[in-house]
């Protein structure tokens, strides 16, 4: 199994380029490759390979190598913000705006999406430092980590109601 498909990587290319060879002389075995995000027919496409049957005759996608399974995740209302002008560092302007967002907004949690472990943990750490700051009656923010490399349960805290006049930052 290659979980966080869409994590791409030189080592994850060549692991899936392995295993299409390996495929191509076992056809028994099995592959399972996951992903919240990925583009799935283009995986299938890829393992099907140019000599496969995958498409023009009616059949389904994938013949007899493989199928798509998609499972449907949790959905929440999300309201989408966007700066005017680039920002020079952006994980310090996301923390920023966490804190225009709070100040400014409704009640609701507020996600960034940034691109690694490194990142989050700064913005956690610099989201953390900041909310010392706030008006001792103001409603408290909670950051809060999300990605792949955490426990399952850290993961699924995320998922927890937030505690009484809290906003959590995802």
């Amino acid at each position: 199994m290659v979980d966080e498909a869409h994590e791409r990587s030189l080592s994850s290319d060549v692991l899936l380029g392995v295993l299409k060879k390996i495929r191509k002389r076992r056809p028994d075995f099995r592959i399972v490759v996951s992903s919240a995000t990925l583009q799935a027919e283009d995986f299938l496409r890829f393992f099907v390979g140019e000599s496969a049957d995958h498409g023009g005759t009616g059949s389904e996608i994938g013949g007899s190598v493989g199928r798509i399974i998609s499972l449907e995740g949790r959905m929440y209302p999300v309201d989408i913000h966007y700066l005017e002008q680039p920002a020079e560092n952006y994980v310090e302007r996301a923390v920023k705006t966490v804190f225009d967002i709070h100040s400014n907004e409704p009640d609701g949690d507020i996600l960034i999406f940034l691109t690694g472990r490194e990142e989050i943990d700064i913005a956690i750490e610099l989201i953390a430092d900041r909310a010392g700051s706030l008006h001792p009656k103001a409603q408290s923010i909670m950051p809060l980590p999300l990605y792949a490399g955490l426990a399952t349960e850290q993961q699924m805290y995320v998922f927890e109601p937030s505690p009484e006049n809290t906003r959590k930052v995802i």
